[in-house]
């Protein structure tokens, strides 16, 4: 219960906090155990922003670089294909 109350006042106070206390919550949250981290998950929307150093469960990447991986393939996708030109 101790691991619920502390996710519930993380979310009730996401907003308040500042980008150091971010990144030490993502960084022990990413350490623990599968199950805390689905709690962690189902409670803060972990791609609001600030919490770019967390690495969700099933991952091995963290936030900040499936949102980098995510813009990239978005600008792949809309890249218009060039088609050599016949001579």
């Amino acid at each position: 219960m101790a691991v619920e109350a502390a996710i519930t006042q993380i979310a009730e106070n996401l907003d308040t906090l500042t980008t150091e206390q971010l990144d030490e919550i993502a960084l022990v949250v990413s350490k623990a155990p599968p199950e805390v981290k689905k709690k962690f998950e189902s409670k803060i929307n972990i791609f609001g922003g600030g919490l770019d150093n967390y690495t969700p469960v099933g991952s091995t990447v963290n936030v900040g670089e499936r949102r980098t991986l995510v813009v990239i393939g978005a600008v792949l996708t809309a890249m218009p294909v060039i088609a050599p030109r016949r001579k």
